[in-house]
């Protein structure tokens, strides 16, 4: 299926059914690190593993103030509702969990933002916005966008019986194109980051950030002189329009949640398959320089796709590692460098599993530093005309 017909099915679900298909279907497809445990805080700062513990303090403590009792849950889909019983007086941390599990439902997909058919793709995992805040939204993001014809039923309970969502969805793709244009006065770190990891990358990716501007960012990112700190700020929107509009961004799940950090087992990782068709299938579209995939987590989902007969394959070389030494510390970081074959088509891109690393979010000269190397070993890889699996990071 490709990205449009797969954007026409998801709106004429939202538009006929109240909720998309899809985004039900994958429902226990994700969750948190470290399967079965849950980490919890009370008022003295004592943190426990043990479940037994944790059940026994949240009973304990069940009448505290929520700033007393800070509870992270990471834990199995199944065992969701014995913990949601003992937060039962704590909603805000039981909304919290079910963000971290689910994928809203009821909410627009995001399945591209950006030039189509640009130079520069990257493949994030998915939206991450909260599940909640995302079906709430909906209605404030039609608007948005334009779409009265999806407005007006899911809104005021217009029925105009087999609505025509042409319109709608052309004013849908006109709005992810230029979201750049419309976001340009708020400021996200999470597209800034892309900036930097792009900073080094050659002029033929065509996002055509400035050098000049980047490393004023960095060499006065924390000035308390005002002048300088609003000419930071311009600057910041300035590159992250950039970035927004000049480079294709896609998503693996087009469903917002809040956490995707691993997945819950292999077998369920079967139902995002076809979703890796329609991304390679977009992907293969026109000719492309540079397709990065930001995410370790495309390891284990190009794996499973390799064996269940998908409509390409995905061979991998080596993971090439690097080490980024800052004020006596060191961060370890990686790259798997991959040859994708689709139809009959073949090309070279990359994975920066680091990407998402908690490290590196708002760490600007970090970023560059592994987008730098990340780049490096892209441009090796491309000129090297050796076998699958000799590649190596020298």
């Amino acid at each position: 299926m490709t990205l449009d017909d797969r954007i026409k099915k998801d709106l004429d679900d939202l538009y006929n059914k109240g909720e998309i298909d899809g985004a039900v279907a994958l429902d226990g497809l994700v969750q948190e690190e470290n399967e079965g445990l849950y980490w919890v805080g009370d008022a003295k700062g004592t943190f426990t593993t043990d479940e037994k513990t944790v059940i026994e303090l949240l009973k304990s403590n069940s009448g505290i103030s929520k700033e007393q009792l800070a509870v992270q849950a990471q834990m199995k889909v199944d065992g969701l509702e014995i913990l949601l019983e003992n937060l039962k007086n704590n909603k805000g941390c039981a909304d919290n969990i079910k963000d971290k599990i689910s994928f809203a439902t009821r909410a627009l997909p995001v399945y591209t933002g950006g030039k189509r058919g640009a130079k520069t793709v990257m493949v994030m995992l998915n939206p991450g916005k909260g599940v909640k805040a995302s079906n709430n939204d909906l209605y404030i993001e039609l608007k948005k966008r334009s779409m009265f014809t999806m407005l007006e039923k899911l809104c005021c309970g217009v029925n105009s019986g087999n609505a025509n969502l042409d319109e709608d969805i052309e004013n849908y793709h006109y709005f992810n194109t230029n979201y750049g244009d419309w976001d340009c006065n708020r400021h996200d770190n999470f597209d800034l980051k892309q900036a930097f990891f792009l900073r080094d990358w050659p002029k033929d990716s065509e996002v055509s950030l400035s050098q000049d501007n980047l490393k004023y960012i960095i060499e006065n990112n924390k000035t308390e002189k005002k002048e300088v700190k609003e000419e930071v700020q311009k600057l910041k929107l300035e590159e992250k329009r950039k970035v927004l509009m000049n480079k294709q961004q896609l998503e693996l799940v087009p469903y917002a949640s809040r956490s995707f950090s691993s997945f819950a087992d292999k077998d369920k990782i079967k139902k995002l398959c076809p979703y890796v068709d329609t991304l390679l299938d977009e992907i293969f579209l026109q000719p492309r320089e540079y397709v990065i995939f930001c995410s370790r987590l495309f390891n284990e989902v190009f794996e499973v796709y390799n064996s269940n007969n998908g409509n390409g394959e995905v061979r991998f070389e080596t993971v090439c590692e690097y080490k980024i030494e800052e004020a006596g510390k060191t961060l370890s970081t990686s790259c798997t460098p991959i040859t994708i074959s689709f139809r009959n088509k073949t090309i070279k891109a990359i994975i920066a599993n680091t990407f998402p690393s908690q490290a590196l979010p708002n760490a600007y000269k970090k970023m560059a530093e592994y987008g730098k190397f990340c780049y490096e070993v892209y441009d090796r890889y491309t000129k090297f005309q050796g076998p699958i699996g000799d590649f190596k990071n020298e």
